[in-house]
């Protein structure tokens, strides 16, 4: 007992008897683990019963381990089995400036699909496939954007943009961008000027600290009213009191003051000493999940750390992946397809999508990150997820699925819980439980 046991979060039944030597009869009469019915049930110290389909499934929290092996004289430390769900920051040697990711946001209609457009030297119209309903942008678009390199300003030869949608509807994805984003470029209607979606993009730019460029769009069909939209920004900047910000004058439509634009938008970059690992173990975030025709489902993602090669195995929530191929994200993204280019490795910074995701769009959520890891390690990564979800669904919502002798077991008086009961009610539902 002078041995000190090592504990994850969550520990599983196994690894508790093993590293304790307790037998699991010893580990069930001490933290009050009862079988019935060939499955085992067992109550926490929040007073929830929770069942487990065999003893494989079974887990229990660390504070309620280390409670009982200390009652027995044991000592215990704490290790984490998961992977940390922020990024790690990598040592000074080993870090790299990187590619920036600019996110364009704003509301509905204001013109931040037809900006990247023209930025991508594309006519209106042509990122159509991305407008589903009512010609609006209902999918994220993650783009790589080659700018000439100004030695004085910077020597980025690629941006990455991420098209998001206005519509009120898609919140929840414009807080995602906005957590990876380096820089929010804020697009505005000239002639509606600041309208709810822009009031919501201003509080993410505020809550991430994140550097602004308001395009104030449109000029070229209402240039009057210029002086009071810059009114409206102005203001809202003092009342946030936003640090770092530029506004330009600007027509997607034209092109009217978009290079003055990009090259604030590069000096604002180059300020911002971005830098990450290309030798630490790859690390990316999901943006979005999309079907490719003829590729199956394919991760929209933003490499944050690391270097994503063709190959590699990661895992994603509580599943495993290879990456089978890796696809470029670029002017051609929206008809992503077996024709469009594929790359071998994918650098910080860079958006590129990843095909080799068995599970379905359902099970991943924006916002999730992608470990590459070994085949070994990633498997067992996985399996722990998967335990610990099936410990957060073991709770018992319904007492009348537990066996009565369970109820009594944890000082539960069926009568009571169920309220009035007639005796010989009482007594078949006995019977019921001992025939089964």
């Amino acid at each position: 007992k002078n041995q000190v046991i090592e504990l994850e979060k969550y520990v599983t039944l196994k690894n508790l008897s093993k590293r304790s030597g307790l037998s699991i009869e010893e580990i069930f009469r001490g933290l009050g683990v009862k079988k019935s019915r060939q499955k085992y049930f067992w109550m926490n110290s929040d007073q929830t019963i929770r069942v487990f389909s065999n003893e494989k499934s079974i887990i229990f929290p660390r504070k309620t381990v280390s409670e009982y092996l200390k009652g027995l004289g044991y000592s215990t430390t704490k290790i984490d089995a998961d992977l940390p769900s922020q990024i790690i920051i990598p040592p000074e040697d080993e870090i790299i400036r990187r590619q920036p990711i600019v996110a364009v946001m704003g509301h509905v209609d204001h013109g931040k699909t037809t900006l990247l457009d023209r930025l991508q030297n594309r006519k209106k119209g042509q990122g159509e496939a991305d407008r589903e309903h009512g010609k609006i942008t209902q999918k994220l678009r993650v783009t790589t954007v080659a700018v000439e390199q100004i030695p004085e300003i910077d020597n980025h030869k690629e941006l990455t943009f991420i098209d998001t949608p206005g519509h009120s509807t898609f919140f929840r994805m414009r807080s995602h961008v906005s957590n990876v984003a380096d820089v929010l470029i804020i697009v505005v209607d000239v002639c509606e000027g600041l309208l709810s979606q822009t009031f919501e993009v201003l509080k993410y730019a505020q809550e991430q600290n994140l550097p602004i460029v308001f395009a104030i769009n449109k000029i070229d069909i209402a240039r009057e009213s210029i002086p009071t939209t810059l009114a409206q920004i102005q203001s809202q900047v003092k009342i946030l009191k936003l640090k770092k910000f530029q506004y330009h004058c600007i027509s997607a439509l034209t092109g009217e003051g978009v290079d003055e634009m990009m090259k604030g938008l590069r000096k604002l970059c180059a300020g911002l000493n971005l830098y990450a690992s290309e030798t630490s173990n790859p690390i990316a975030t999901v943006m979005e999940v999309t079907k490719l025709q003829g590729l199956g489902y394919g991760l929209i993602v933003i490499v944050n750390n690391g270097v994503i090669k063709v190959g590699q195995t990661f895992v994603l929530g509580e599943s495993t992946g290879r990456v089978k191929l890796l696809k470029k994200c670029d002017r051609t993204f929206t008809r992503i397809s077996k024709t469009t280019e594929d790359i071998r490795e994918a650098f910080p910074g860079q958006g590129v999508v990843v095909i080799g995701f068995s599970a379905t769009d359902s099970s991943v959520i924006p916002g999730d990150l992608i470990h590459v890891l070994s085949e070994q390690k990633a498997l067992k990564i996985s399996e722990y997820r998967k335990l610990i979800q099936g410990y957060e669904m073991s709770e018992v919502n319904d007492l009348s699925q537990v066996p009565w002798e369970v109820l009594r077991y944890f000082g539960i008086d069926p009568v009571k819980a169920f309220g009035v009961v007639k005796e010989k009610d009482l007594k078949k539902k006995e019977k019921k439980e001992l025939k089964e």
